[in-house]
């Protein structure tokens, strides 16, 4: 998956195209911001969207990346091309980058799935997200990178294939999507900024755990029609990807051909959206429910040294 569009708050109040979205469909920004008030997340919270199921069991049964019913480590807190997953370094033909050195780029993302039918276009409902933040714990020390560009667009199911923009509109710097209405129309893939640590005064290297936050909750999409609250149902998955530059793209054989990506941190159990506010977490703990190959601290380090909850 290639995450490297941006849609910037400022440039669509200043009435600029973003990249691949005419600025025609985009509404201007919000003057009021909205975001999820302090005291939303919590470490029990974290710790949770690690080690539960997923709200709906609806992955990609032949797909390794999408096939799972919980969270995964992919890389986990080993950002390192030793580290790759088997199923993505069989098929690569450009081995430069599987050697011991630390991939330094990480990129947070989520993606908003509907329910496998679709009675919620009848819902009158958006998906609102927040700003994205990445927590990277350096030795004992917690650093954050908050990613206040998204992008993002439609996708077919397992993700692998873009489909187009999507409904996309701005309330202040939160990103209000119509995410299909359900799965046999794909889903909604964003992403935040992508990070080159070093350029942050992170090293990677040092690195022993990242967590990454992103808000949700249910809107109003047209406010002159009816509104169902919480009818609408919809999933939000919460991860990120470790890239070894800002430009790399990766090059497989047939095998994967077409596949430029790189493997994912990981990904966090899927749960449902509400009307309020609620805080979706990833984190790399050693108690995630698979790693492929992972790598992560027990829970009870990050009891003992939370990362930041807002």
């Amino acid at each position: 998956m290639d995450r490297r569009q941006f849609l910037t708050t400022s440039a669509v109040a200043a009435g600029i195209a973003a990249v691949g979205l005419p600025a025609a469909s985009i509404p201007a920004a919000a003057a009021v911001d909205d975001r999820a008030p302090a005291g939303k997340n919590s470490i029990d919270r974290i710790i949770a969207d690690m080690t539960s199921d997923n709200w709906r069991n609806y992955r990609t049964p032949d797909k390794p990346w999408s096939r799972l019913a919980h969270s995964v480590l992919v890389m986990g807190n080993i950002p390192r091309g030793t580290n790759a997953p088997d199923w993505w370094t069989k098929h690569l033909v450009d081995h430069r980058y599987l050697d011991g050195d630390a991939w330094p780029v990480i990129q947070p993302w989520f993606v908003v799935e509907g329910a496998p039918w679709n009675f919620n276009e009848r819902y009158n409902t958006r998906v609102r997200i927040s700003p994205m933040r990445v927590n990277i714990l350096e030795g004992n020390t917690w650093k954050q990178l908050r990613s206040e560009s998204l992008g993002g667009g439609r996708y077919n199911t397992d993700q692998t294939e873009w489909i187009d923009d999507g409904d996309v509109r701005y309330f202040g710097s939160a990103l209000d999507i119509k995410p299909p209405a359900d799965r046999a129309q794909g889903v909604y893939h964003g992403w935040g900024e992508m990070f080159d640590a070093a350029q942050y005064g992170i090293d990677m290297n040092k690195l022993r755990a990242v967590h990454v936050a992103v808000d949700a909750k249910l809107v109003v999409d047209d406010p002159n029609q009816p509104h169902y609250g919480n009818a609408a149902l919809f999933g939000l998955t919460v991860g990120a990807d470790y890239k070894p530059s800002t430009i790399a793209q990766a090059e497989h054989d047939p095998g994967m051909a077409g596949i430029t990506w790189y493997p994912g941190v990981g990904q966090n159990s899927s749960r449902r959206i509400w009307a309020d506010w609620q805080t979706f977490n990833f984190i790399t703990i050693a108690e995630a429910r698979a790693h492929e190959p992972g790598g992560g601290i027990p829970a009870g380090e990050i009891y003992k040294n939370p990362p930041p909850l807002n």
